[in-house]
């Protein structure tokens, strides 16, 4: 484990060649907002730098959010769909964590949710998503992102059926974009 300046250290040494080059930070994990003391800490040093700060969350933790919101510039919340991962819905959580980021609006911050959708993708879990965004934070874009299948039991949507879930989103949301797995098609983890 590293300390909040030890790591830095480390950015700056990244950062320092090529001033300007660089526009965030990104807190990923895991679950970052799990380290909530740490980021209390470590974000402030990250806009001395003179970098944002980019949090990619699953978007259940609204306390710690509420901790850490004054330092971010980037939030990218997981909803992760019931129909695609086969795991209990967290609704109400998400929810939550859409309040605290409504409570704590900031123009110059971006906002935005993220789904990866796959073959087995329930239209109807896609609308909940796209109703709770609008109920709270109509402007915030949502992301869908169609699956690269990499284990068996996963299988990729159809370019037809991801443009059908984006066509159920634009019902409630003005920004549905869809964005490839990029880090996948990259061979990247």
């Amino acid at each position: 484990p590293l300390s909040a300046r030890q790591v830095m250290e480390a950015v700056g040494r990244l950062a320092r060649p090529q001033p300007g080059l660089h526009h965030s930070v990104a807190l990923t994990g895991g679950e970052p907002l799990l380290h909530a003391e740490f980021l209390v800490e470590l974000l402030p040093m990250i806009g001395e730098l003179g970098l944002g700060a980019y949090l990619e969350t699953n978007g259940t933790r609204a306390e710690e959010l509420v901790r850490v919101l004054c330092f971010l510039d980037v939030v990218s919340m997981d909803i992760k769909l019931p129909s695609c991962t086969r795991q209990a819905p967290l609704w109400d959580e998400h929810e939550q964590f859409l309040v605290v980021l409504a409570a704590g609006e900031d123009a110059t911050r971006l906002d935005f949710a993220k789904c990866v959708v796959t073959a087995d993708c329930d239209p109807a879990e896609v609308e909940r998503v796209a109703r709770l965004i609008a109920g709270i934070r109509p402007e915030m874009a949502l992301v869908l992102q169609p699956v690269t299948a990499v284990r068996a039991g996963i299988a990729a949507p159809s370019p037809r059926q991801v443009l059908e879930l984006q066509a159920v989103a634009k019902r409630h949301l003005a920004t549905v974009r869809v964005i490839p797995q990029v880090h996948r098609m990259a061979g990247w983890r």
